[in-house]
């Protein structure tokens, strides 16, 4: 019985301790463009390389990004979907959206 109740607080300090504190040091820090991107992925697919009729990003040129995203946040580009978005963003966020698009981090 003594040995059976040692297991069991064992298993207990591993599941509770040991393994939550292996996954949070193996966890790496998500930085506030990729929080951004991760609405982009909705639509545009993992890493946004394009889902169904949704387009790639990587094949829209930086600036061609960063001017269609001003054309939706003044209304001169019509999206029902898009414009919402472009419009809660910064000039300064579009840009960075941009730059990570066309430079993803590793």
């Amino acid at each position: 019985m003594i040995l059976y109740r040692n297991g069991m607080r064992f298993i207990m300090f591993y599941f509770l301790l040991v393994l939550p504190s292996m996954a949070w040091s193996e966890m790496k820090a998500i930085s506030q463009i990729e929080v951004l991107m991760m609405s982009c992925y909705t639509c545009h697919g993992q890493n946004a390389k394009g889902s169904g009729k949704v387009p790639s990003l990587h094949d829209i040129d930086l600036t061609d990004i960063i001017e269609t995203m001003n054309d939706f946040k003044t209304g001169h580009e019509k999206s029902t979907i898009m414009g919402p978005y472009a419009k809660a963003y910064s000039d300064q966020e579009i840009e960075a959206l941009a730059n990570f698009i066309k430079n993803p981090k590793d």
